[in-house]
């Protein structure tokens, strides 16, 4: 499996992306003995004939509610 995510990861991108969708959602996720905060994050190219391409995704430790921002 690890083949084809190395491969997945060095496929050419389109040179144009009429649409593209930033998407994350939230989940609690048992860490290091410790369940925390993380932000799984999505990027979608849709492209003009309407089909969609998966550009990646991945996740981040969350600050603390009250920083504001994602690390």
């Amino acid at each position: 499996m690890l083949e084809e995510v190395a491969a997945w990861q060095q496929r050419p991108l389109d040179p144009a992306y009429p649409l593209v969708f930033f998407d994350a959602i939230r989940v609690k996720i048992r860490d290091e003995g410790m369940v925390r905060n993380k932000a799984i994050h999505l990027a979608l190219g849709v492209m003009a004939d309407g089909t969609k391409g998966s550009w990646g995704y991945g996740w981040n430790r969350m600050k603390a509610p009250n920083s504001g921002c994602a690390s």
